[in-house]
Order: structure tokens, then C-alpha cells, then sequence
């Protein structure tokens, strides 16, 4: 099945919004200073680039520790040569390492002249970056469907939480603009595929164009999917809907070999990171660190599920959450069908209408029924 497009008219460039918003963020980095620190992950990262500024994965201790189990970080593990701030994913303690480097340049000698150094602009590099990235893959592929909506998706998706994740170091807006080209990627190999297309009478219609899916969209597909999970351990999860959507949507060898065959790379990649962060661990001392004390012992996805349900589905107060959010997930089913055949004026404003109302819903139990915050 090959997906419809709808093109009603020019509605703007694209490079105008995209500076628009890159002054939007300039204005909140300079509300909110690139040295300050969101929470104890920002000072583990900073802590990790720094360390590897140095050479090493372990800081090195200024002054001999009289109690290994106050080492003063949070966010670690305590090795023999000293504490790693930041292990639980090695590939993006590099990049952010990159980073400061393009900024700042290389360390010199023996790095920074002390820990405070101001590497502020390269460690948010990352995040300013994949916010503006996942701003500018939100029009283009809401211009898929419909070319009006492109600003308005642009600019719902970049004033969101992404915006505010731009403040802290977190992998969350880089792994969302690696979601966005995964998603792109998928529409264009279905929208190429030899599938037929679905008419708006829900009748098939003669494809039209190559009859295989372009080698660039293969490639782009797979290098998201597979550096996605490289620098984020949840974007296993949206790596895993990326393949089963094109996999439900086209069931042709073309496509089923290339979803399938990325989806592996992905978690190969997913795998091997979190071996390199056990073997980084491997030689810790048995030393609980504050945040380890915090966290329930369960294993990696039982943590997460809990989290996410107690995120779409409940609430701390025993009110119309769960209700709220019942209706608000309906909505998002039932826009997600009209979607598929969405192809005239009318139809298209009705989704948008329900899928507003469910994001609307969403707001609504935000205030009225906020969600636990669930350590993991």
C-alpha cells in the first residue's frame, strides 16, 4: 500500500521558520545559562566529557579519598582509579565529547586548567541541534499530507517538551530528530514501494513510479535506526514501532527485507552499546551511590513500562485521570485511522480536529491529574 499525498498551495519557506526558531533558542539559552545545571544527570555528563577530556572514563581524585562511598557524584559508578560520572551510555558521553571539542577545541595537555571550566555551549550542541533537526523533519513530513500544516506541525513540535529538554544535556532531542528521518524514511520507501495506492473511496488505484524502494531512503532508514539506539537505550522502543508500522503498512519483500534488516542493525547496535557500558562497569567497587539507592531493582524495560503507563494512563490523584487519558488515547486511535485515508480537505481538518482534541485532553490532565515522576 503506498501512502496519499495532498498538496494544497505554497505555504512559506522553511529556512524562515528555522531561523526563526534558532532565535527562539538563543533566547532561552540566554535565559537560562548554558553553564547551569537542570539536574544531577548535567553534571554527569559534564563530569564524563571532562574525565574524557583527560584520557580516561574515571576522574582523576585531586586529593586522597578517605571514604570511597563520598565521592560527591550521583549519577556513577566508583572504580578502583576513580569515580565515572557517566557509563549508562558511553556512545553519547562521545558525542557530547565531540562536541566540546568542535566548540571549544581539543583539550590542551591535560585538559581544562580546573573542572568549571565553561564547556557550556558544546555539551547543549547536541540538543539545540536535534530540537531544530526534529522542528524542520515535523514539516517536512506533515507536508506529506498537507502542505498547510507544515508550519503548524513545526512549531507544535518545537515550543514543546523538546524545547525545554534543549536546557539540560539529555540524548532526548538528538534521539527525536533520529526518530523523525526513521519515520521520513519510512514514508518514503512506502510512498516508492510497489504497493498500489488507497484513493479516498478506499479503492485501489495503479502505483505509480520506481518499482523498488530508493537505496538513499534504505540507508537513511537504517544509519537513524541504528545511531538512535547508539545514543539513547529507550529508542530501542521507537525503533521497534518503526518496523512493525512498515511492516503492517507494506507487507512487500522490499520492504519487509529492508525494515526487518535495519530493525537487526538497530539492535545490534542497541546491544553492543549496553555491553560497552557493563564492561566500562566492570571492575566498579560495591559502593551504592544516591541514585542507585533511589531506583528499584528490576531489570531495564521493567522500570520503563511502569513509567509510561503511569505517564498516558494514571495520576496521583484518584479523579477523572485514567478516564482522561482513556478518551485522549480513543481520539489518537481513531485519528490514526482517518489518517490512512485522509486525502481531501474536509477529511484531513476533521483528524486534525480529533487528534487536537486528544492533545487537548492531554493538557487537561496535566494540571487536573499530573502523572507520578517514577525513578527510571
Amino acid at each position: 500500500m503506498r501512502l496519499p499525498t495532498a498538496d494544497w498551495g505554497p505555504v512559506g519557506k522553511l529556512y524562515v521558520h528555522a531561523l526563526a526558531y534558532g532565535a527562539v533558542l538563543a533566547v532561552v539559552a540566554a535565559i537560562v545559562p548554558l553553564g547551569a545545571s537542570f539536574g544531577s544527570d548535567d553534571g554527569a555528563y559534564g563530569g564524563q566529557v571532562y574525565a574524557l577530556r583527560h584520557g580516561s572514563w574515571a576522574l582523576e581524585r585531586p586529593l586522597p579519598v578517605v571514604e570511597p562511598a563520598n565521592e560527591g557524584w550521583l549519577n556513577t559508578s566508583i572504580t578502583p582509579t576513580g569515580p565515572t560520572p557517566y557509563t549508562a551510555n558511553p556512545a553519547y558521553a562521545l558525542v557530547l565529547q565531540g562536541a566540546v571539542a568542535l566548540i571549544h577545541g581539543p583539550a590542551d595537555g591535560g585538559g581544562e586548567p580546573e573542572p568549571g571550566a565553561d564547556l557550556g555551549l558544546g555539551l547543549h550542541l547536541p540538543g539545540l541541534a536535534g530540537a531544530l533537526a526534529a522542528a524542520c523533519l515535523a514539516w517536512t513530513l506533515a507536508a506529506h499530507w498537507n502542505r498547510r500544516a507544515a508550519p503548524l506541525a513545526f512549531w507544535l513540535l518545537a515550543l514543546g517538551p523538546i524545547m525545554v529538554n534543549t536546557t539540560a544535556l539529555w540524548a532526548h532531542p538528538l534521539s527525536s530528530a533520529l526518530g523523525g528521518i526513521a519515520i521520513l524514511a519510512a514514508v518514503k520507501l512506502v510512498a516508492l514501494g510497489p504497493g498500489p495506492i488507497i484513493s479516498p473511496a478506499g479503492k485501489p488505484r495503479p502505483a505509480a513510479g520506481p518499482p523498488a524502494p530508493a537505496l538513499r531512503w534504505r540507508i537513511a532508514l537504517t544509519v537513524a535506526l541504528m545511531t538512535g539506539c547508539a545514543i539513547r537505550t529507550e529508542a530501542i522502543f521507537w525503533t521497534a514501532a518503526v518496523v512493525v508500522g512498515l511492516l503492517l503498512i507494506d507487507r512487500s519483500r522490499a520492504i519487509a527485507s529492508t525494515s526487518i534488516g535495519a530493525g537487526l542493525m538497530g539492535l545490534a547496535v542497541w546491544l553492543a552499546n549496553r555491553a560497552w557500558a557493563q564492561r566500562l562497569r566492570a571492575d566498579r567497587l560495591p559502593i551504592e551511590t544516591s541514585v542507585e539507592a533511589l531506583r528499584p531493582t528490576t531489570s531495564w524495560l521493567e522500570s520503563r513500562l511502569p513509567a509510561a503507563w503511569q505517564l498516558l494512563m494514571t495520576s496521583l490523584e484518584s479523579g477523572g485521570g485514567p478516564l482522561i487519558s482513556l478518551a485522549a488515547v480513543t481520539l489518537i486511535l481513531y485519528g490514526a485511522l482517518r489518517l490512512r485515508m485522509a486525502n481531501d480537505r474536509a477529511s484531513s481538518v476533521a483528524t486534525t480536529g480529533v487528534l487536537g482534541l486528544a492533545a487537548v485532553l492531554y493538557l487537561v490532565k496535566a494540571f487536573v491529574a499530573p502523572s507520578q515522576m517514577i525513578p527510571g
